[in-house]
Formats: C-alpha cells, structure tokens, sequence
C-alpha cells in the first residue's frame, strides 16, 4: 500500500519541487530556496512513513497558487478522488476555493471539481448547491447538468429530474424525450402504487407528449386498465406494443393472456398465439411460459414448429418448456425421461438470464428500466433468442 502511494505521488511531487524551486530562482536565487527543499524533503519522508496527510499539507503549503502551480493542485486532488480518498480531495479543491486572488476561471474549475468531489462522497446536497451555482453562473452548464440529472435520479426526485433534463435539452439541442418519459413513468408507478388513478392518468399523458414511442408507457396504460377492468383498451395497448416493439412480446404475453380470458375470449388468443409462431416468436413464447399458456399449446402441429425454431434460438428455458409440453402425450417410460430431463434443466434456469442491456452488455433476471450498469434508460431488453447466464 505505502508502495502504490508513493507511486502515485512522486510525480506530482516531483513537480511540486519543480515549480517551487522554479518559482524561487525567478524571485532571487540564494538560501531562501533551502526551506522549500527541505519541506520537500519532509513531505517524501512522510509519504514513505505511510502519513499521506501530513504530506498532503506540506505540498499544498509548498505549492503558492499561481499561474504555475494551479494545474499542479486540480491533479493532486483528481488523484485522489480517482484513489478513493475523497476527504483530501475535498481539502485541496477547498484550499483553492478559499484564495482570495485565484482567477474566475481557476475558481469555476474548482467549484466543478469540489462537486464531483461531494457527489464521489455521497454528500449529494453540497454537490447539488455547487452544481447549481454553476449552472446560474452559465459556467461548466453541460456537466452541472447532467450531474444535476445525476443526483436527482439518485434521490428519485424525478420532478427536478424533468426540469433540469428539459433544461439540458435546451441548453445542448439533444433530445431528452425518452429520458423525461421515463422519469413521467416513474411518477406514475408512484401513483399506481398509492391509489391515485387520476394522477397515474395525468403522468402517463405527459409521458406520451414527451415520447410517443415509449413502450413503458404503453405497458402501464394496459396495467391501468386492466385493473379498472377496461379489458378491450388493456388488449389494444399490449397489441399496439408488440406492434411497435416486438422484443417486448414476451412481456405481454400472459397479461395479455388474462384479459382475453376476462373477456371470454380464449380463441383469439390462441390465435394471436398462433401467429406468433408464424413470425417465428417460438422462443419469445418459451420465454414466458407458464400453466397458463400451455393450455394454447397442446395442438402436436404448433409444438413441432417451436421445436424447429429453438433449434435456431435455443436456450435452457426453451428447453424446459418444450419438455412440459411434451408430457402430455407421452409413454409412461419417455414421462420418466422427461421427468428427469426437467430436473436437470431447472437446476440450469437459475442461471439463466431474461434480459440483458444492449449498451453495456450488462445482464439479469429482473427487468430494470435503468440500466444498473450503465446507467442508461430503455437500453434493458427481453431476450429473444440466445440467452447468457447470470453470475
């Protein structure tokens, strides 16, 4: 450890050293240069003895903040943030800050990097208050901004998250609108989940006006409905998501399932099951079988068609699913075999994942809207064919 320590900040010590003894032959080259090596000197020595904070205040105290140095200090405390030690890089962008004749540019600079500092600690309210200083100074305004965005997501205060993506949005002419459609979707899933059907409605109309392709908001409309009982409007907007996002196919699925039969209407979802496997979605069906969808499946013709096309798109839960629908016609020795061939499948189902993000590759169970690992929004899709494990 005192190893890596010494590594990382013998060069900006070295320079340290460098633009102090600059600095001293400029002003008059005699014995007043022997202090600053020896403080120097000292701060190695504490780096050595594993003191980094008593190193860090000899090279701030070393380091007189000019034209010279000032870039010296911004990779001192970079350094330490990307080391983990926030605490001494808030000290050195602090220092910065408190100089009274550090230039405007110098001291925007350092308001930025005090910020990330706070955000890299989990202080979000002193990087919000620094993040928003910038933004009504019209400095750093991209940055300020998506940190802003940042922070608000993190807090989920998603009506802030509207106002300061708009903002970006005017500020950079790039569009926002899935961004903002998602944070109206999260508003929405608050309501659903205190009983505020008015306000759910209210946000998902805004959410609409921002993004008119957002599948979420379509899926949300079809799970209000639903529970009001609207079971043709449910229909119509999980059909108009297959329609416009066919890799969602699988999350509609058994929803769309329960509304046909609220309505007395198993046929035409055997139907709609049946030109699924017409557009070759066997393996979207698999994805999210159940007791429920295997009652649409017993015809031998439309079993035969799955298996020919996981044998494209093959994977564990295809595998599984295409063993329970062959239990109904079998031997009572080949319902063994498929007994035991079952088991050992759904051993491997708990490795399986069912989504996965199309950024970063990021992979999971559960379906996130945001990305955990890219922190991207929409880019988390149901899979569709070739499935990854989780581990």
């Amino acid at each position: 450890m005192t190893l890596m320590l010494l590594c990382a900040l013998l060069p900006v010590a070295a320079l340290s050293g460098y633009l102090a003894a600059k600095k001293s032959m400029r002003s008059e080259w005699s014995h007043k240069n022997l202090p600053t090596s020896k403080d120097y000197l000292a701060g190695l020595n504490f780096l050595l003895n594993e003191q980094p904070d008593k190193a860090l205040e000899l090279f701030i105290k070393l380091l007189e903040v000019d034209s010279d140095t000032i870039e010296t200090h911004f990779a001192l405390g970079s350094l330490f943030r990307r080391r983990g030690e926030v605490d001494r890089a808030i000290r050195i962008h602090q220092n910065l800050i408190a100089r009274p004749d550090l230039s405007r540019a110098h001291r925007l600079q350092a308001l930025l990097e005090l910020g990330h500092d706070y955000m890299r600690a989990g202080v979000l309210d002193r990087a919000e208050a620094l993040f928003q200083e910038l933004v009504s100074l019209k400095a750093h305004m991209r940055l300020s901004l998506q940190c802003l965005i940042d922070i608000y997501q993190q807090e989920r205060d998603w009506d802030k998250a509207i106002n300061v993506a708009a903002q970006f949005e005017r500020y950079t002419s790039e569009s926002m609108a899935p961004v903002i459609a998602h944070y109206y979707c999260e508003l929405a899933e608050l309501a659903l989940n205190q009983a505020q059907p008015e306000q759910m409605s209210r946000y998902l109309k805004l959410a609409l006006q921002a993004d008119q392709g957002s599948v979420r908001t379509q899926l949300l409309q079809a799970r209000q409905a639903y529970d009001a009982k609207q079971y043709k409007t449910a229909i119509r907007h999980y059909q108009r998501v297959k329609l416009k996002n066919p890799e969602f196919t699988a999350e509609i699925l058994l929803p769309l399932a329960r509304c046909y039969d609220a309505c007395g209407e198993s046929e035409q979802f055997r139907m709609f099951l049946q030109r699924c496997l017409q557009e070759e979605l066997g393996a979207v069906i698999c994805a999210t079988f159940s007791s429920q969808l295997a009652q649409y499946l017993s015809d031998p013709h439309d079993i035969n068609i799955i298996a020919e096309q996981l044998q494209k798109r093959p994977s564990a839960r295809a595998i599984y699913t295409l063993i329970e629908l062959r239990f109904k016609d079998s031997s009572p020795e080949e319902t063994r075999n498929l007994m035991l061939l079952r088991d050992i499948v759904r051993q491997l189902l708990g490795k399986e994942a069912a989504y996965y993000c199309e950024q970063c590759g990021f992979a999971a169970q559960t379906m996130y809207w945001l990305c955990p690992s890219c922190k991207n929004w929409g880019v988390v899709k149901p899979f569709s064919g070739f499935k990854v494990t989780v581990e």
